[in-house]
């Protein structure tokens, strides 16, 4: 290598010329000198002498100037030999430098030899140096993959780039191939021609492994991240986003490729779902406090567009090596759904499903709370719809469902917004009033009773029995406060249940009036044929009052048949029909459930039941059909006929007495129809004896 090295050990050659001739004169000169005093000696100089004369003053001059340029060839070779050394001297720390290097170094001539490598090259390659010294450079890698670095190497020798870097596969001398990077540049001596090639290889199989290791491990957390159901979004340690996972993207309507670099707190902005103030995320806490930490369930983010999830969040710091916090991850879910099932639930076990009212559960509960001296005076009112079960029996529960809805509905609004108003079960309802008197409970109970007398029902009018009681010193049990509105309650439904029930049947019969073609005028048609019938037959006082109730109420039934089917024009079909017979039924319920009207409700029943058993509901025949049901079908029929129907036609009272005759047997009692049309024609003026059982 230190033969081949050039221009540095080089002393300049037209000082050699000079001394070579300097030192030839030097020579001469002192040949003559010798001859001309050996002349002088013997006494024989000759012609030449001047010659010698005047070549010694030549030689004088010349060594004059021999030693003149001396001083100045001697600087020069002390300078020559000042920069042999410094150039030896950085050959040597070059040399120390490639072989001291953490990387496997050769340097290269432009012929591609090599002529000096690294220990550690060596022992990369499995080579000793002795092996790897001039042998072709390109030669190490495997036959076929030269091509590339020579191509490079020629750029590099054209000046077209200052130095190349390759990724190559080299061969051990044991066959195993290793990665490695291979990094060269060029050195130009001071002509600026090129003079060698530095080639580094750096082993960086480890390196690859490790880094596709890394890769590989980056790829299945990404696939786990973009796999799972909960958004994570991961942030660097001042909260800025740098991976959000497709969850996280849909949640917060923002892409990864916009959020990253992002504050967090403009891609997750978070609020308080009970007070919508704005609140810290989970990653800023845990970044201030180094701990994890999870929410509560009552925070909710704001999507890009304005939508508002709630979410569960939990955030935790991330850690280097060194246990020095880098990041931060945040896993967060959409409960949303799950948060309004939970409200549901919540709401429904406090809430009466039906009414909407606060429940018997949430009742007692507040009862227990306001319980105390500072909430005093409280009182509670207790409540009993009248008519729940007529209407029940009568329109269904449907019906009878209207109308606690809208009891309830008068019952919130004759409360104040402080009031708990809630459905005691059934039919009764029950109302806490913090900080009131028992005069203010009455007049809350007055308004109560004004708004239900005020307000028209569909069917029925609303009707509710009241009781209230006060809690005016803390020594008194509430629970006896309770009872005691409870039996006022009950109380008061006793004494008003006579006129609820009157005031239930009356709008009934109103609503019969306005749904059917029972008008009141064929009412009256009837209490008079009726009355005068009972007279021919005789009857007690008490049979015609049954008569004459019966008269108005044996169709109340029909108030549960649907409008289609009550008002048809045409005829029945066969399942109208089965519809139309339940009305008897209706009515004989609709009476028991009054008092007053139980006495003619087998009436009511059997009302449509034929004289040969034909009839219905029971199939009734003869003398088991009740007398009274018996008149009343008679003069029902004959008023029908002679004034009409929408689906029947008026005929003439004649006419309408040879039908009944014509029925008589079958459908009528026999006995009766001829009473009822000697009646008609004013045949027979006295009364008739008839057996109330015949």
């Amino acid at each position: 290598m230190k033969d081949k090295i050039k221009g540095l050990n080089e002393v300049p050659s037209e000082f050699i010329v000079i001394i070579g001739i300097l030192t030839c004169a030097l020579f001469l000169g002192n040949a003559m000198i010798f001859r001309f005093r050996f002349a002088s000696l013997m006494g024989n100089i000759t012609d030449d002498s001047l010659f010698y004369a005047i070549f010694l003053c030549v030689l004088i001059a010349c060594s004059l100037l021999m030693i003149m340029m001396r001083g100045r060839m001697l600087e020069e070779l002390r300078a020559n030999y000042e920069k042999l050394m410094l150039s030896r001297m950085y050959e040597e720390r070059f040399r120390l430098i490639i072989d001291n290097a953490p990387i496997g170094m050769a340097v290269v001539t432009p012929d591609d030899e090599i002529l000096h490598v690294n220990q550690v090259l060596c022992d990369m390659l499995g080579y000793t140096p002795e092996e790897l010294l001039g042998r072709k450079f390109g030669d190490l890698s495997y036959p076929g993959d030269a091509g590339s670095d020579l191509e490079l190497r020629e750029k590099l020798l054209r000046g077209e780039i200052p130095r190349y870097q390759l990724g190559k596969l080299y061969p051990r001398k044991d066959g195993v191939a290793i990665e490695a990077m291979l990094s060269v540049s060029l050195v130009k001596d001071e002509q600026e021609n090129p003079n060698l090639f530095i080639a580094q290889i750096e082993d960086v199989t480890e390196r690859n492994r490790a880094r596709k290791a890394l890769f590989e491990e980056k790829e299945r957390l990404a696939v786990t991240l973009h796999s799972i159901h909960d958004g994570v979004i991961v942030t660097d340690i001042d909260a800025r986003v740098i991976l959000m996972n497709k969850v996280a993207e849909d949640l917060t309507g923002w892409t990864e490729s916009d959020a990253v670099g992002k504050p967090l707190s403009k891609i997750l902005r978070t609020i308080d779902i009970e007070t919508q103030a704005e609140c810290k995320s989970a990653v800023e806490r845990a970044l201030e406090i180094g701990e994890p930490v999870k929410s509560s369930g009552h925070m909710a983010i704001v999507a890009l567009d304005g939508t508002e999830r709630v979410i569960e969040d939990s955030a935790a710091p991330v850690h280097d090596r060194g246990k020095n916090i880098i990041g931060a991850i945040l896993v967060f879910r959409d409960i949303t759904e799950r948060k309004l099932a939970e409200e549901q639930i919540k709401y429904l076990s406090y809430h009466d499903k039906l009414t909407d009212l606060y429940n018997r559960a949430y009742f007692e509960e507040q009862l227990e709370r306001l319980d105390e001296e500072s909430r005093l005076p409280l009182s509670l009112i207790m409540g009993d719809v009248n008519g729940l079960k007529l209407v029940n029996d009568l329109f269904g529960h449907q019906e009878g469902d209207r109308l606690l809805r809208s009891i309830a509905k008068i019952l919130m609004d004759c409360c104040r917004d402080e009031d708990i108003v809630s459905r005691w079960g059934g039919d009764e309802f029950a109302i806490i009033l913090p900080g009131t008197t028992e005069r203010a409970a009455m007049e809350i109970c007055e308004r109560i009773r004004q708004s239900l007398a005020s307000t028209s029902g569909d069917l029925v009018q609303p009707s509710i029995a009241l009781g209230y009681a006060t809690k005016e010193e803390a020594g008194q049990e509430i629970r006896q406060v309770l009872k005691e509105a409870e039996d006022r309650m009950y109380r008061n439904k006793l004494v008003e249940g006579k006129s609820a029930r009157s005031a239930i049947i009356s709008s009934l019969q109103r609503t019969l009036g306005e749904r059917t073609h029972e008008t009141e005028e064929h009412a009256r048609r009837l209490q008079d044929l009726a009355l005068r019938m009972g007279q021919a037959l005789g009857l007690s006082s008490n049979q015609m009052d049954e008569l004459a109730l019966l008269a108005v109420l044996h169709d109340i039934g029909k108030i549960g048949i649907p409008d289609d089917i009550l008002i048809k024009p045409g005829s029945l079909s066969k399942e109208e029909w089965v519809t139309m017979k339940k009305h008897a039924e209706i009515g004989y319920r609709i009476a028991q459930t009054s008092y007053e009207l139980a006495h003619v409700a087998d009436a009511i029943l059997a009302h449509h039941e034929w004289w040969d058993g034909t009839g219905y509901p029971q199939g009734l025949k003869g003398n088991e059909i009740p007398l009274t049901s018996r008149i009343i079908a008679i003069i029902d029929a004959y008023d029908v006929m002679t004034h009409g129907r929408p689906y029947r036609e008026t005929i003439s009272p004649h006419a309408a007495l040879m039908e009944l005759k014509r029925c008589a047997g079958s459908q009528f009692d026999p006995a009766l129809v001829e009473v009822f049309i000697n009646m008609v024609l004013g045949l027979r003026s006295e009364p008739v004896s008839f057996s109330v059982n015949q």
